[in-house]
């Protein structure tokens, strides 16, 4: 796939979706320290994720990936899912959608 080919509309839509998801994730991580009343620096050496990385997270300065963020939850007992919902944009369906799609987004 050719990842340039995005218009600036997806590539906007992406780039807000990724922000709302790490805010949430970091806020959920935040909240399951504050409730079991584990310290920066006991998540840091539970999940292998150095003090100051996690200090970045929990501050929303630095962008973890999945593994880190699946990591921080496991050493705080709780799990990460995603969920792709649909209905939330416009459906493509089969190759001929892709092109339709392209030109009703480009106005």
């Amino acid at each position: 796939m050719d990842w340039g080919m995005a218009t600036p509309r997806i590539a906007l839509i992406a780039a807000r979706s990724g922000r709302n998801v790490r805010e949430r994730l970091r806020q959920d991580i935040e909240n399951l320290c504050r409730d079991s009343a584990v310290s920066q620096r006991s998540l840091a050496s539970a999940s292998g994720v150095p003090q100051s990385f996690v200090s970045a997270i929990l501050a929303g300065t630095a962008r973890p990936s999945l593994e880190t963020y699946a990591r921080l939850a496991a050493a705080l007992g709780a799990d990460l899912n995603a969920h792709v919902y649909p209905n939330t944009g416009p459906a493509i369906r089969d190759r001929l959608s892709v092109p339709i799609l392209e030109s009703m987004l480009s106005e």
